[in-house]
């Protein structure tokens, strides 16, 4: 009755699996205020392709996070997140079985003997986000601002020590209503303490190419 909203998703495929579950409490003290909980116990393989260019690995990762919103307005949201997620790495078996492939694994932050890396994630998180489109689907005016600033680590519990930063940009332009020009600017950086490669995990790593960004360049180059 008060249009508290939970739900849960379960997933089962050789590639992606897992749960999902989800509660949120749309009236926290305040009718701008929302605070919602999220959990997950989730494994996904990753890297299809040939082994010289993607060598395959999967992710473990069971934890949640809890966040509090804040909707000053329909266009404007601000939020706050306590995230803790132990996460695992793992290579795969022929990928280990290439001794080529070591010393992209060390600098990966992956064991080579085991091809393995598990530790658990401790951050804090805070994102805003403004949108003036029309629709969500089929925005044809307006723009699209967000932000996100994660930190983990230092006097956080957890194994990772970072700060990311990351913003995007989108914008509508219709023309004669028959056609609408979209732009999109997304700019991203993660920077370890202390300039240590294992504070970061293996999954948020940044890389330049694979499938969804550049053709004809594999995932770890």
């Amino acid at each position: 009755g008060g249009a508290r909203h939970a739900g849960f998703e379960g997933k089962w495929s050789s590639l992606d699996r897992g749960v999902r579950v989800e509660y949120r409490e749309p009236y926290f003290f305040h009718p701008r205020l929302s605070l919602g909980f999220e959990g997950r116990a989730w494994q996904a393989a990753e890297g299809q392709t040939t082994l010289r260019d993607e060598p395959l690995y999967s992710l473990n990762s069971v934890g949640g996070r809890a966040i509090l919103r804040h909707q000053p307005n329909l266009q404007t949201t601000f939020s706050g997140s306590l995230i803790n997620e132990y996460q695992r790495s793992r290579v795969s078996a022929e990928a280990l079985r290439d001794f080529t492939l070591r010393d992209e694994l060390i600098a990966l932050g992956l064991d080579p003997r085991t091809g393995q890396q598990d530790g658990t994630i401790g951050a804090l998180a805070f994102d805003v986000q403004r949108n003036t489109a029309d629709n969500v689907l089929d925005a044809r005016r307006g723009y699209f601002v967000s932000g996100h600033i994660e930190h983990a680590g230092r006097w956080l519990w957890g194994d990772y020590n970072y700060l990311e930063a990351i913003a995007e940009g989108k914008h509508y332009w219709s023309i004669r209503r028959r056609m609408v020009l979209a732009n999109r600017f997304r700019i991203g950086s993660i920077d370890p303490v202390d300039d240590l490669d294992d504070n970061i995990p293996f999954q948020k790593r940044y890389f330049l190419g694979g499938s969804v960004s550049m053709r004809g360049w594999g995932r770890f180059e």
